[in-house]
């Protein structure tokens, strides 16, 4: 069987520990050891070469830390980062459970000190090694007593980063230079890849110097952020840029300096893909918008999302006339808006509930926004767009 079929068909003759010898219980020899406390006992033994196929950690690095694993013994060395060699000069290889690939075996503490990139990106080049058209990959990140603290994310394609509990910090001072595009959580140029049910803190109070720090950013066709919740951003909570296809569902900002979802120049460059979709997302203290579409973004959806205490509602955009392309084929639907402007109003932004300018054939329909210190509806070189069934009050 090859390397890349063990995750989705496991062979069922893989024994863990010992073949049966057939000898009596008189006189058979004293069974080897199977089972380490952890990965540096497991590379400090000696395993016998004939009738050991299996071992299993009882954590990375002490028992009960969560980093334990199966491992199943390789011909040669593993080609990828999910691997150990035992003192008698064998190789490894770690056999995923059923949810995926566990970052704390790779080592994640999750102690809220400890930097755990390493940890995090091993577990996710192990994955995209095994991922596929026919064969997704998952790396979850699993509860702890703190926060996985991280720099830079970087997810492949047709791989799932899932959370299950787990909570993803920032570390302090990553943006330091305000020329620089910092990426904390990406998939930059990987298409089919989901951020499913992730918890992360941007940790924006300790990240202030940057060009651009989105805590999620998407490029890439068929990318999904869904049921994710994010606090205190340093820029954007989340942006998809050239993602045809984009799924952001589910979803809670809280706190962002620049807007909740950013959507920018993400058209559909192929007639049998959708356009982006974002739906049922929530967005709270973004300072400069709740939802923010701009340049050439077309044949997208927003629909049934909030906005609270942000500086803008919903802004439709163009940089100007003919810079970048104007959004076009829009739909945007069932959006709630409340308390818009007052909250930043010292950050100079323009206290709009709904504001489309230079965009062309935009649908809005069932806008409810209460509270918008400045215009609930601004339209500014919008052309062939139609506006129905809204409410604007306060």
């Amino acid at each position: 069987m090859k390397l890349s079929d063990w995750h989705h068909q496991r062979p069922p003759s893989i024994a863990f520990g010992l073949r049966g010898s057939g000898a009596s219980s008189a006189t058979a020899p004293a069974a080897p050891q199977t089972v380490f406390t952890s990965l540096n006992q497991l590379a400090g033994s000696a395993i016998p070469s004939v009738g050991v196929d299996s071992v299993r950690t009882e954590g990375f690095n002490a028992a009960g830390d969560g980093g334990g694993a199966l491992y199943r013994r390789a011909a040669t060395e593993p080609p990828h980062a999910g691997k150990i060699r035992s003192a008698d000069g064998a190789w490894w290889e770690y056999i995923p459970d059923k949810i995926g690939w566990n970052i704390r075996t790779f080592g994640a503490l999750g102690d809220g000190v400890t930097d755990d990139n390493p940890s995090i990106s091993a577990a996710l080049s192990t994955a995209a090694f095994f991922a596929g058209s026919h064969c997704q990959q998952t790396v979850y990140v699993p509860q702890s007593d703190s926060a996985y603290i991280f720099t830079t994310i970087s997810v492949g394609s047709y791989v799932e980063l899932l959370g299950l509990g787990g909570v993803l910090r920032l570390r302090d001072n990553v943006c330091v230079d305000e020329d620089t595009f910092y990426y904390p959580i990406n998939n930059l140029g990987q298409s089919n890849t989901t951020f499913r049910n992730l918890r992360i803190d941007g940790n924006g109070g300790a990240n202030t110097l940057f060009r651009v720090a989105d805590a999620i950013t998407c490029v890439g066709r068929n990318s999904s952020v869904l049921d994710c919740v994010i606090d205190d951003a340093p820029d954007s909570g989340i942006t998809f840029s050239q993602t045809p296809g984009g799924i952001c569902r589910g979803n809670i900002i809280d706190g962002a300096s620049d807007a909740g979802i950013y959507v920018n120049d993400s058209n559909e460059s192929d007639p049998s893909t959708d356009g982006t979709i974002i739906s049922e997302c929530t967005v709270r203290n973004a300072a400069v918008a709740g939802y923010s579409i701009k340049r050439s973004s077309a044949a997208m959806t927003l629909t049934n999302c909030t906005a609270a205490r942000c500086g803008n509602g919903v802004t439709v955009e163009d940089f100007g006339v003919g810079n970048g392309g104007a959004p076009a084929e829009l739909v945007i639907a069932n959006i709630v808006l409340r308390d818009i402007g007052y909250t930043h109003r010292a950050t100079n932004i323009a206290e709009r509930g709904l504001s489309l300018t230079f965009c062309d054939h935009v649908t809005v329909t069932g806008v409810t926004a209460v509270n918008v210190s400045g215009i609930g509806l601004y339209l500014s070189g919008a052309k062939n767009c139609a506006v129905s069934g809204c409410s604007l009050a306060g």
